[in-house]
């Protein structure tokens, strides 16, 4: 049996601030200056079988989005070839594939038509696509109106539900609230379980990737740096990062995203004075930051996920969550968290950030920070829980 996606020898060029020439024709001869080169895809190779659920991880810029964008022909490759065998259907950035000016309903029929399909074809699904995107009151409104979490349930629920061979789902899930989040991994163990789909599954979600795929491959600086099981390959992926956030300083970091205005210098974790991190005690996050002076005195978001050894999502740590408004009050600073108790059970954690300024993402690092929580007495009973099962203490009272 021939593969659904074949690739060979795929890479995608680009040049670091290149400005396109003002004129059309300028344009159209490719003129204009040209930064430095630098490859987003090199040499890349990968066969993917029909009814096969892949996951792609990697840090922020490895070349998962690139690879999903010219498998989905939204941009071209600069060398290489793919073949792709199959209706294909595709769920990148928010809003692709949509028309602004049409309403949601006509969204449908127009991705319907570009997979190739009937109009009748796309009416057998239209109310399942409907009820699973919950924007029935907003279907005759032009898409330009919605908001983005109304514009992913509509793609999510178009990709998921029009008959296509293969699916191609991008790290855009991240975008909608939780409850859809769940509704739509449910939805494609569905499709996994009971339509036999060929998937590409893009997550910084390794809980979903190890629930959802039983193969995956590992993608880094452009190339494809493993293959094989999923379990294996996380293994692999999350020492390798772990160790990076320990020995690379922030500042170093090239693997991050946003658009750059204000970038975290350093994250740091510990207890007042310096003590090690135990369940129960004090702790303190520290964040360094340097911003251009356009930046100062935005309203700024800071939003902290720490997650478990196992990529597993624990808990967020956020000043607007926390009900503190904050401002950058100059083009370096730091910003501090405090928590009174340690809720952390003894194990290894490490933290994701991100900072939004005025809504705007300006800086987002995967495993910015690694570190070990020690065992402590959290409520003071003198009792102890089951040593290497990490997670989070809650404050109880009983009666």
């Amino acid at each position: 049996m021939k593969p659904s996606i074949q690739i060979q020898g795929l890479g995608k060029r680009y040049y670091k601030g290149h400005k396109p020439s003002d004129t059309l024709l300028g344009s159209l001869l490719g003129r204009g200056s040209k930064g430095s080169p630098f490859w987003a895809l090199k040499d890349f190779e990968l066969k993917v079988n029909p009814g096969e659920v892949l996951g792609l991880v990697g840090a922020n810029g490895a070349g998962k989005s690139t690879l999903l964008k010219i498998l989905s022909r939204v941009t071209h490759p600069t060398a290489g070839e793919f073949e792709i065998r199959g209706k294909m259907g595709s769920l990148l950035e928010v809003g692709t594939g949509f028309h602004p000016d049409l309403t949601g309903r006509e969204n449908i029929y127009l991705n319907g038509t570009l997979l190739g399909m009937k109009r009748l074809e796309v009416s057998a699904s239209l109310d399942q696509i409907i009820e699973f995107s919950g924007v029935e009151s907003f279907l005759d409104t032009p898409i330009k109106h919605y908001s983005s979490g109304m514009k992913v349930r509509l793609a999510f629920s178009v990709a998921a539900h029009l008959r296509t061979e293969i699916l191609l789902v991008d790290e855009v899930l991240a975008v909608g609230d939780v409850s859809f989040q769940e509704k739509c991994l449910q939805r494609m163990d569905t499709i996994r379980e009971e339509e036999g789909r060929t998937i590409l599954f893009v997550s910084h979600n390794l809980s979903a990737v190890r629930s959802l795929c039983s193969k995956s491959c590992w993608i880094d600086s452009g190339g494809l740096k493993a293959l094989g099981s999923t379990d294996s390959i996380l293994e692999q992926y999350l020492e390798t990062q772990l160790s990076r956030a320990q020995h690379m300083p922030l500042s170093d970091r090239m693997d991050r995203g946003g658009d750059g205005g204000v970038r975290l210098t350093s994250l740091s974790i510990a207890q007042p004075g310096g003590a090690p991190l135990i369940s129960g005690k004090p702790l303190q996050l520290v964040v360094k930051y340097s911003a251009e002076a356009k930046y100062v005195g935005g309203k700024v978001e800071f939003r902290i996920n720490v997650v478990n050894a196992y990529g597993t999502f624990l808990t967020p740590l956020s000043n607007l969550l926390a009900g503190t408004p904050l401002v950058l009050d100059g083009t370096t600073g730091e910003f501090i968290c405090s928590i009174d108790s340690s809720p952390l059970m003894d194990g290894h954690y490490s933290l994701d950030i991100r900072v939004m300024v005025d809504g705007q993402l300006q800086d987002q690092i995967q495993t910015a920070h690694s570190f070990e929580v020690a065992e402590g007495d959290f409520y003071g009973s003198g009792e102890h829980y089951k040593k290497g099962r990490t997670g989070i203490f809650v404050p109880q009272n009983w009666k």
